[in-house]
């Protein structure tokens, strides 16, 4: 019986990945999880369980790296959309859309490490914490791997702005210590730093590995 439940639940994450690809707003993720939830007579709480799972860091809360793919190729999407209207419009190059992709990794983190496991992990979420406060609600922070972040800033959006906000989130984390215990309960207060990358698309890259490559090499 447990194979068969679970059988199922991999056909129905695999059909999420799929509609995911496609819908990545947050209301086009609704209207998808409703639309498998009546194919599959499951409620829409359990679907958007399983797009949970599937897409959310679940240490962090933030996005994970299988929705970071989906969400860049859609985000690079809508520019290029735009783009091309504009210019099939007459209007000027100006008017053309960007966005942004901040690669944040936390200094040191290694130094942290010694506090043992849950202290690190503790970092990583107030890390998170302060990157999504000083983001706008469409943006997106995933967690990319380990102590490494990306921060998608929907177009349009000018680097100048791109650059004050990377500033605004490094002060942001460096700002407010972070308790922790150690292995041995030990309590402590400690500070943590990021470093970030920026990268603007099209301006710097003609594909999401390009602007990704770009980021990372920034940073």
């Amino acid at each position: 019986m447990g194979n068969a439940v679970e059988a199922h639940l991999a056909v129905i994450s695999n059909q999420m990945n799929l509609v995911m690809k496609q819908l990545t707003a947050w209301g086009s993720i609704v209207f998808g999880a409703t639309l498998i939830a009546g194919i599959y007579g499951m409620n829409f709480e359990h679907i958007m369980q399983l797009e949970k799972v599937s897409f959310i860091d679940g240490n962090t809360g933030a996005y994970n790296r299988a929705y970071y793919k989906i969400a860049l190729d859609s985000e690079i999407s809508d520019v290029n959309r735009f783009n091309r209207e504009n210019q099939r419009q007459g209007g000027p190059a100006e008017e053309d859309h960007s966005l942004a992709l901040l690669m944040c990794d936390i200094d040191n983190f290694k130094d942290f490490n010694t506090y043992g496991y849950e202290a690190g992990n503790r970092i990583i979420r107030r890390v998170v914490e302060a990157l999504k406060k000083e983001v706008r609600d469409s943006d997106k922070v995933v967690r990319y791997a380990g102590d490494e972040f990306c921060v998608i800033l929907k177009a349009p959006i000018p680097l100048k702005k791109v650059e004050e906000i990377s500033e605004r989130l490094r002060d942001a984390v460096a700002s407010e210590p972070i308790p922790i215990t150690d292995m041995d309960g030990l309590k402590h207060e400690v500070t943590a730093t990021i470093s970030a990358g920026v990268a603007m698309y099209p301006d710097h890259a003609k594909s999401a590995d390009d602007l990704h490559n770009a980021a990372n090499k920034a940073l």
